[in-house]
């Protein structure tokens, strides 16, 4: 999401493409919820996307 295309974000990680698309999708299998609408080869974050990445920095910042 803070890269705004997985390419870049496996670039940033230094991981392939694929398999930031995987585990993406096992994070969505384990929360039982999409996050990322698929749309013309794109992943778009839904609301509850944009709300977890906001709790989860806020946990990471107090614990840091």
């Amino acid at each position: 999401m803070l890269t705004g295309n997985v390419s870049q974000a496996a670039r940033n990680l230094h991981r392939t493409q694929p398999s930031i698309s995987a585990l993406i999708s096992g994070l969505e299998q384990e929360l039982g919820m999409r996050l990322f609408e698929r749309r013309k080869g794109q992943l778009h974050p839904v609301p509850e996307a944009r709300y977890l990445l906001e709790e989860t920095i806020a946990i990471l910042d107090k614990i840091s």
